[in-house]
Formats: C-alpha cells, sequence, structure tokens
C-alpha cells in the first residue's frame, strides 16, 4: 500500500541552530528561487532530473509535490541516477520494479523544510517518508575552504534552494537505505574489529535484532491527524490533536571505543579486554566476583556488563541526545554557566544509568563538572563530522544508530558512581519510556501535520509503553515542545481517570534518595495522590494528595526578590521544604528573562525518603483523585542522594 495514504499535505516549519554553518557562501553552491514548486524546479530543469521526475511519477508523488505544503526534497542528478543503476547491474529506470521506485522516492522526501543553514550535526529531526534517519555531516573543502556539506555521505552540491512549497538540495549520489540491522552494522566495521568482538561474543549483537512489535496494531486513522481532525482534546488551555505512532517500533543507540582508542590503554585483543573488563567490574560489583568469568552472555559477566553500559534501548540522535535547537529551540535558555545540560538513560547494563551532558558545544557520557570545569571529563561522543569512518556504508540501519566515543567507557565504583551520579538528577519526563523517543514523540514537529497546528501530543496505548502501567481509562500522551513553564519546555499529558505507574530508573542503589516531583500548577489542573510501590509492600502513599491547582502561595512561597536577604531566602526555602515543597529551579529562563523559581506555578513537592535496595525496581503511581477528568502535567522527577540534600555542601538552586 502506497506510503502516500500516510503523507499529510501541509506545515510549516521554523528552525534556529546553526553548529554547521558556512557563513559565506560562494559560487554556485547556494541559490535562493520563487514562484516555483518542488515539481516546477525540477521540471524546469528536466536535462538534470529526468530520472528523479520519472521516479516519482512511478511512486505517484509527482501530484504531491505540486501541492501546497512544505518538503524538503534531495534530487539526486540524473548522473547520480546513472551510477546507482550501474552498481546494481541496471540499464534504465524502466529496469526498476514498482517498490524500489517507491523506496528510491521516499528516501529523498521529507514532510518538512530543512535549510542547511539552520542544520547541525546529526540525524535530522524528522524521518524521511521511507521513515528512516538522515545524517548531516559537514566538513571544509580542501580545494576551495568552504564548508561542504553532506547528506548520508552524498554531497550537496547545490543547497538551500528555497521553493513555493519547500526546499530542495541536489545531491550528486543516490540516497539508499540499508536494511542491515544494529548490531551488525556495529560488528562490521572495521574500526570497531575489538568492540564487534565482544559484542558478539557477549551474544549482545542477537539481542540488538527483533525490532518491529507485530503485536501492535493501530488503525490508519489513529496514527494520522490534520488540521480538520476529529483527535483534538483539551490541554493547559490549548486545543492539542493527537495521534498514535503507526508502528511500536524498539531501536537501540550503541556508543562505541574504535580500536585506536582501546589501543592507547594497551589493550589490542579480546583477552585484553575481558581482563580490563574483570579488573573494573570485579570492583563495582564484588558480589559477583569470579563467578561468571567463563560465561560471557550472562548478564553478571564482566565484559557483558562492559559491552552492555555501552548500549541504551531507545534511538537517540546527536542532538537530541539532550534537547536540541530544531523545531522549537529552547537551548538558549539554559544558563550553562550554572549547569550543563543533561540527560540520564538507562542502560542495558541491568540496573545501570548514563548521564549524557552537553557541555561547551560537545556532548559527553558520564561528564561531572560545569562548562569548561570538570572533575570527570567523561568521554566525549564524536559528531557523525569527528567519526570520519562513519560513512553511509556503515551508519544507517533501520533499527539503531552508533557512536564513536574517544575514551573508554565503564560504569567504575570510582568516578561514575560516587562523583558523576552522586548528584541530584533531574530526569525529564520525556525520556522515562524509550518508547517515546523511539516513536520520534521528544521533539515533533506539529506543523508536519497540517497548517494551524501548534500543539500536538503523541499519545502511547497500554502495554506497549515500556516503564509504564496503566489502564484503557487513562490518555497518555507526550506534548511537542512550545513556550510554557514546563522543564526543557515539554511534558507528558496525564488526562481523563487516570491511574498511572511508571518505573524509577535505576539509580546507583545501597544508599537513601529524596524522591521529588516537578509540576505545573493551573487551574485546570487536578488532585493526584502519588503513591510509592516498592513491590513488596505494595502501593505506600506520599503524604496527602497533591493538589496540582494550587499556587506555590499556598504552601509559603515566597520569591527571592522579595525576600531580599539570603537569609531570609534560605528561611524561606527551610519553611517550604518542612511542609514538602520546595521552589523550582534557577539554571532555565523564560523568554522575558525570568526564571521558575521566582515563578509562583513552579513547584517541587518532596514525595518521600527511601532507601533504595540494589538490583529492585521502585515505582511512582499517580492517581486522579478528583471525578472530573481534569488534567496532570507530569514534568519532570529527581532523585537526590542523601550526600547531597544534607550533605555538608547546601545543595544548590540550580
Amino acid at each position: 500500500m502506497k506510503k502516500l495514504f500516510y503523507i499529510l499535505l501541509s506545515l510549516s516549519m521554523t528552525l534556529s541552530f546553526t553548529n554547521c554553518v558556512d557563513d559565506d557562501p560562494e559560487g554556485d553552491s547556494y541559490y535562493t528561487f520563487t514562484g516555483e514548486m518542488v515539481t516546477d524546479y525540477l521540471q524546469n530543469r528536466n536535462e538534470t532530473f529526468s530520472d528523479f521526475i520519472g521516479i516519482l511519477e512511478r511512486a505517484e508523488l509527482w501530484d504531491l509535490l505540486s501541492t501546497y505544503g512544505t518538503f524538503t526534497c534531495f534530487a539526486p542528478t540524473n548522473e547520480a541516477i546513472e551510477t546507482y543503476l550501474q552498481q546494481h547491474g541496471l540499464k534504465t529506470i524502466d529496469d526498476l520494479n514498482d517498490a524500489e521506485c517507491d523506496t528510491l522516492a521516499w528516501t529523498h522526501l521529507l514532510k518538512s523544510a530543512y535549510f542547511t543553514t539552520d542544520l547541525g550535526e546529526g540525524s535530522l529531526p524528522s524521518t524521511n517518508m521511507n521513515e528512516r534517519y538522515l545524517t548531516l555531516t559537514c566538513d571544509t573543502s580542501s580545494n576551495s575552504g568552504n564548508v561542504v556539506y553532506r547528506i548520508n555521505g552524498a554531497e550537496m552540491v547545490v543547497r538551500d534552494d528555497s521553493v513555493e512549497n519547500g526546499v530542495v538540495h541536489v545531491v550528486n549520489e543516490v540516497l539508499s537505505s540499508s536494511s542491515i540491522l544494529i548490531g551488525e552494522l556495529v560488528c562490521n566495521d572495521p574500526n570497531l574489529t575489538l568492540f564487534g568482538q565482544a559484542l558478539a561474543i557477549t551474544g549482545l549483537a542477537d539481542s540488538l535484532v527483533a525490532y518491529i512489535d507485530e503485536k501492535y496494531t493501530i488503525s490508519p486513522d489513529s496514527s494520522s491527524v490534520n488540521s480538520s481532525s476529529q483527535h483534538r482534546r483539551t490541554f493547559g488551555n490549548n486545543t492539542v490533536y493527537w495521534r498514535y505512532p503507526s508502528q511500536h517500533i524498539r531501536k537501540f543507540t550503541v556508543f562505541a571505543e574504535t580500536d585506536d582508542v582501546f589501543a592507547e590503554k594497551e589493550i589490542t585483543n579480546l583477552e585484553q579486554l575481558t581482563a580490563y573488563a574483570k579488573e573494573v567490574y570485579d570492583r563495582t560489583y564484588p558480589k559477583d566476583a569470579n563467578k561468571y568469568d567463563d560465561d560471557p552472555t550472562n548478564r553478571r559477566n564482566p565484559l557483558n556488563r562492559f559491552v552492555a553500559y555501552h548500549i541504551l534501548d531507545r534511538y537517540a540522535s546527536y542532538s537530541e541526545m539532550t534537547v536540541s535547537e530544531a523545531v522549537f529551540n529552547c537551548r538558549q535558555y539554559f544558563l550553562t554557566n550554572l549547569q550543563d545540560i543533561q540527560e540520564f538513560y538507562e542502560t542495558l547494563c541491568p540496573y545501570t544509568i548514563m548521564k549524557i551532558s552537553d557541555a561547551v558545544g560537545n556532548k559527553y557520557i558520564n561528564r561531572r563538572g560545569v562548562g569548561m570545569r570538570y572533575n570527570v571529563i567523561g568521554s566525549k561522543i564524536l559528531t557523525p563530522s569527528e567519526s570520519k569512518a562513519l560513512n553511509k556504508d556503515y551508519s544507517d540501519s533501520p533499527n539503531g544508530i552508533y557512536y564513536y566515543i574517544d575514551r573508554i567507557l565503564t560504569y567504575n565504583q570510582e568516578e561514575t558512581i560516587d562523583k558523576v551520579l552522586n548528584i541530584r538528577m533531574r530526569i525529564d519526563a520525556t525520556t522515562l519510556s524509550p518508547d517515546f523517543m523511539n516513536a520520534g514523540a521528544r521533539n515533533i514537529n506539529p506543523s508536519s501535520f497540517g497548517d494551524g497546528i501548534s500543539h500536538l501530543m503523541t499519545g502511547f496505548k497500554p502495554g506497549f509503553t515500556k516503564n509504564f502501567i496503566f489502564s484503557e481509562d487513562t490518555f497518555f500522551g507526550v506534548h511537542n515542545r512550545f513556550w510554557c513553564n514546563s522543564w526543557e519546555a515539554d511534558m507528558c499529558a496525564c488526562l481523563d481517570n487516570f491511574d498511572i505507574k511508571f518505573r524509577i530508573p535505576p539509580v546507583p542503589a545501597g544508599q537513601t534518595y529524596e524522591i521529588r516531583l516537578g509540576y505545573v500548577s493551573g487551574v485546570n489542573r487536578t488532585v493526584v495522590q502519588v503513591y510509592l510501590d516498592d513491590n513488596l509492600t505494595g502501593d505506600i502513599p506520599c503524604g496527602i494528595p497533591v493538589d496540582l491547582r494550587k499556587y506555590a502561595t499556598s504552601y509559603g512561597w515566597q520569591s527571592d526578590a522579595e525576600l531580599g536577604t539570603e537569609e531570609a531566602i534560605e528561611a524561606n526555602d527551610k519553611a517550604l521544604r518542612n511542609n514538602g515543597y520546595m521552589k523550582a529551579y534557577d539554571s532555565f529562563t523564560f523568554p522575558s528573562g525570568d526564571v521558575p523559581r521566582d515563578a509562583v506555578q513552579c513547584m517541587r513537592r518532596i514525595l518521600t525518603t527511601k532507601y533504595l535496595e540494589e538490583e529492585h525496581d521502585y515505582y511512582i503511581r499517580l492517581r486522579q483523585v478528583l471525578d472530573n477528568n481534569a488534567e496532570m502535567s507530569l514534568d519532570y522527577i529527581e532523585l537526590v542522594p542523601k550526600s547531597v540534600y544534607e550533605g555538608t555542601v547546601a545543595e544548590d538552586k540550580h
């Protein structure tokens, strides 16, 4: 069935980040045309694009590209298509079957307009019409000194040609999509022979295979939405459109050391890597030392733990590992002189978590510090351009993505547990399930679903949302980013007669944590009873119900400016804590320049203090108390070790 059924015609797009920009384009690399649709652009240059026109017509997309809407078209030249045909033993496009034409056409088209002047390194914010991510890289031409842009390795010989319904980039190679799954891709990378061997011998490569849930079914109308759709709800005084993902897809992200990185530590073969892993993980897990060394497929084996800690069960594009500037730019409002932009993700190593920081323009795993200053530098995640060998032959997989890192990554006691993760962990609700990111819900562009759609929720079905348990009476969705009072400008929406339970990420156990709920109050909110479930004693209420309709002044809140002195501010903070509440953070600003700490609608509720046992699951349950189908915005949680909230140095306000 043609994917045309799923293609919605209209959208608008504004992007604002410039990590990969040539500020002074020269010659024929950059044109702007007006008055042409995508089809006009191609047809008016028929001598260059006649083969691509034929492919689009065979795929029944020509009429679509002649209508108003917004598209990105990566247009391969006739020479590019001729080379592609020769590589596949074909003479003309007439030798392509219909399915091949469909795939080629879908691969070169996106339902959003992306200009290179607005994009940075890494995957484009949304998939192409073949539901695959394309990767943008850039480097400097040795001949002209200008920036050369590449998409999946193909050079964009003409870029950013504006047309009435989008943008056209001319490419000198046909973009192709590989069917090779992520585990095999990593094992085949000639720069990762040692990591690939470890991935294979531990059996983890085989774990990265199954990716489409055949049990998940959805009607086509439930996975699409447009401005006339009946899929509308009211949330936060806004009309919000919603749709379900068309598929339930399991994807992965792999971070891998190249052979050169291992060689710097004099690790050149699998035996040496096994010994290194044993040295690290016997100290981290002394109870398991020497028990599982003979079986690398055992999840308690040191080498298995080493490899598994490099893998996330979600697709994390380079830009979206933290927050991206694409679609909606909230990065500019983080006060990075106070705190790096950061996220926390569970890994495939059981009951472990990693921290990903965005620091001084780079991304690191398990870094401790702010900006240029650090106590633990962590492992830098190389951008696609920095990973020169990560070209189109190795990077494209239907079920995941992988990155090179510049230092050996481990979950060790001395640095990772005692330093990097011995902090207040603020975990955004949109990262609590890998399904949110695998469905592209975390930074979705609402306008791509139709004119006038500025608020969009991606709904999730019960039973198909990892780490979450909720009934058919609950509507649960991830809201797109927009200017609001929430952390990272997004949230999870809890609607109807909701009763939701979600698993707490596996922070380092064997110590006491203060568990907090960050929320935004409002007149349309509800009253919610919060419970902690440790799977032993059942649901334990965390105090009295939280009235989300009340603003912070109801609990004795006063603004820092009003209080004036540091002594008065500390006294007010202490009084709020005695009532079980805290002001919000000061490391993020609103467009007005105000910080959430000074906003009466932004609060943190201290739920409980709890000693977290090793290898044990804990859940937070949110049950609506009122019988009025009101709403809750699930913003973030905080997991704070006792060494921080009762440390020798007072916890900061960031």
